[in-house]
């Protein structure tokens, strides 16, 4: 087999796999030291042409990252090492078709000094086969034996405090220029690093249909899919849907991108035949009486710019609802704007991120009569994890103290008003309160300094350790309730790969 094409094959392998070192904040479900490995190799070459703001990655960007890298030292060093390892011990007994399996093992202990210790054993069965070049099937189940106590987990079978999610399982079928794909995947739609404003690869994977093509420097998607019910329903039959459609533009130094989503359903709701329809604005459908109800239509727009080299300055804005005709509601938007650095002033072990999220206070919401058209799934936000009436500062610096350690330092700085996407929006009765000062009510204030350090002696395992610093300022909403959190984590990850 030619060795470019395993190269391929084991990148896709490696993507889904989550590190869960961190016990609060914001981090992505897929390997997160892959994601920034193909960020900065893009960063060093923007003309290669990735889109950095659609994950998960195809194993043709990963590839396409990896050999235009130049450095050997710091940060490109590390990632280039360990990349290159995974493909080596993927060398042997590849075949045109066949079946992996790779059993990923994470045992951890935990200890919160305001809490009990937590021991805990989180493993993911991730399998993959495929049939030539074209046709390939996937799956990745995770157990978590504590995941029940864990805020940010989304599991969907419980047993005891055993956890277990099918994250992803689908068929896809791809050509040069387009592909289609059938089954459970994430959806990220956003440049953002904390998550992404619309669809964020944080929330919980999605039922689907996908379909993706590519024309010139543009790229178009547009799936559908059902999701099930939320806490809030109170009706037996009702049936939740939710579609989206993006198309982006990939320009050697500039990377565009414009998104759109509508949610929708009710009591014995059939899925809508216009929705079907990718090519279909979905505004347009809501505004000009296709319907007899509004569903939740939702638009976000987002740009990235490689400037100057190693540099790139990003933002997404989106719109939730957006009053033009003179109505005197409060507009339900929100906004994100970030920078990447890799190797500041040609110090190659340094990479940087600053980021600004600002999330108003009914976004994601929506009336009280049609709960279901809220944007959450699982009763996770499908958008920014930080969740309406909040904003964030998030800064954070990486450092590589040689090819097999990895330093990361992060800062945030929260604040949560009292409204949250349960919280039912306001009537006509209470214009005087439309325009509440930013966050609304008694603002809780979270200030969070977090270190990790993670050691990769080789491709099939490594060694992490983490600790987190919280400081709360009005604790759960109550003027003057302080309080602060000292945390700290350690654990392992092996996998255990097998070929068929």
């Amino acid at each position: 087999m030619k060795p470019v094409r395993v190269l391929l094959l084991c990148i896709f392998l490696i993507l889904p796999a989550a590190l869960s070192a961190q016990m609060n904040g914001y981090h992505y479900r897929y390997d997160y030291w892959l994601n920034r490995a193909v960020r900065g190799m893009t960063l060093q070459h923007p003309q290669v042409g990735i889109r950095l703001s659609e994950m998960p990655y195809t194993r043709s960007d990963a590839v396409k990252s990896l050999v235009q890298l130049e450095y050997q030292s710091g940060i490109y060093g590390f990632y280039k090492k360990k990349l290159f390892s995974l493909f080596k011990s993927s060398l042997k007994n590849s075949t045109p078709r066949h079946f992996e399996l790779n059993w990923r093992i994470r045992p951890q202990y935990a200890e919160n000094l305001n809490a009990n210790e937590n021991a805990r054993l989180e493993t993911d069965l991730i399998g993959y086969t495929w049939w030539g070049d074209d046709l390939a099937a996937y799956f990745n189940f995770q157990f978590d034996t504590d995941g029940i106590t864990d805020r940010d987990y989304h599991g969907t079978y419980e047993w005891k405090d055993v956890v277990g999610d099918m994250r992803a399982a689908y068929l896809q079928y791809k050509r040069k220029h387009w592909s289609l794909l059938f089954g459970r995947e994430f959806v990220h739609w956003g440049p953002g690093r904390t998550g992404a404003l619309l669809t964020s690869g944080l929330a919980p994977s999605l039922d689907m249909i996908k379909f993706s093509a590519d024309i010139w420097k543009f790229r178009f998607y547009g799936f559908n899919s059902m999701l099930g019910k939320t806490d809030q329903e109170q009706l037996d039959n009702v049936h939740r849907y939710f579609s989206g459609h993006r198309l982006s533009l990939r320009l050697p130094r500039i990377e565009l991108g414009l998104s759109e989503t509508v949610m929708y359903g009710g009591e014995n709701e059939i899925v809508h035949h216009g929705y079907l329809n990718p090519l279909i604005p979905y505004y347009f459908m809501d505004v000009m009486g296709v319907q007899n109800r509004k569903d939740n239509v939702t638009l976000a727009m987002d740009a990235a710019f490689y400037y100057p080299d190693k540099v790139r300055w990003y933002g997404q804005f989106l719109v939730d609802e957006y009053y033009y005709e003179g109505e005197d509601y409060p507009n339900r938007t929100a906004l994100l704007l970030g920078m990447d650095w890799f190797s500041p002033l040609n110090f190659n072990p340094l990479w940087l991120n600053a980021e600004y999220v600002r999330i108003d206070r009914w976004t994601y919401n929506y009336e009280a009569f049609a709960p279901w058209n809220r944007l959450n799934y699982y009763n996770a936000i499908l958008g920014h994890p930080l969740g309406p009436d909040a904003d964030l500062v998030h800064v954070e610096a990486e450092y590589a103290l040689s090819r097999d350690f990895l330093l990361d330092a992060q800062i945030q700085h929260m604040r949560q008003g009292e409204t949250t996407i349960d919280t039912p929006l306001i009537t006509k009765e209470e214009l005087g309160e439309h325009h509440p000062p930013f966050p609304y009510g008694t603002i809780e204030k979270n200030l969070i300094f977090s270190l990790q350090l993670q050691y990769f002696p080789a491709p099939h395992w490594y060694l992490f350790g983490y600790v987190q610093y919280k400081d709360i300022s009005n604790a759960g909403h109550v003027e003057g309730n302080s309080d602060s959190e000292l945390a700290w984590r350690l654990g392992l990850m092996y996998n255990l790969r097998l070929v068929f």
